[in-house]
């Protein structure tokens, strides 16, 4: 006879999992779709998919990158559907790989768990410490940043990439000198 108290726990804890990266979530089917009502609608069929295969997630593993490699994959099948329907474009896979890697990396220098980052923070030159502060600390957007940096908000976009890429680097080495 089934456990009915571990299921009941085992569902609580996952809709709990799940509503920690439900707004993350959301924001990176939006990158990928450019239409809230489409991504709201990915995000909800996202959630069933997950509930449905709940049973193969194996506990202790990430499952924010599960939820996000199933809603880009949804995202990709949506698109394939959709592609007769002149009116609702999405970016092509290309573009759409490009989206995702971008939104992982800036989602995963925030994760790691490591004492070397902020080591490396202090690395930066004061003014790229103030730009990661002020953009993922205090959340302020390219648009409003750009102009103090005089910079288009794309091409500040691809200042963060490359201050982020700098940080991954210097915490992976600090973490291969110290493993």
């Amino acid at each position: 006879m089934p456990d009915l108290m571990n299921d009941r726990e085992d569902n609580a804890a996952f809709e709990r999992e799940f509503e920690q990266v439900r707004i993350p979530l959301l924001r990176f089917i939006i990158s990928l779709t450019a239409c809230r009502t489409s991504s709201d609608d990915l995000l909800q069929e996202t959630f069933v998919t997950l509930w449905k295969k709940r049973e193969t997630y194996e506990k202790g593993t990430n499952f924010k990158a599960w939820a996000f490699q199933t809603a880009f994959n949804l995202v990709r099948n949506h698109k394939r559907k959709d592609a007769k329907n002149l009116e609702h474009r999405m970016p092509s896979d290309k573009v759409m790989d490009m989206i995702q890697q971008r939104y992982s990396d800036s989602e995963n220098l925030w994760e790691m768990e490591s004492k070397f980052l902020p080591e490396c923070l202090q690395q930066l030159p004061e003014r790229q410490q103030q730009l990661i502060t002020r953009r993922y600390v205090g959340k302020v957007s390219l648009q409003t940043l750009a102009p103090e940096w005089d910079l288009t908000p794309n091409a500040l976009s691809q200042l963060l990439f490359r201050i982020k890429r700098s940080l991954r680097k210097c915490v992976q080495s600090k973490q291969s000198m110290k493993g």
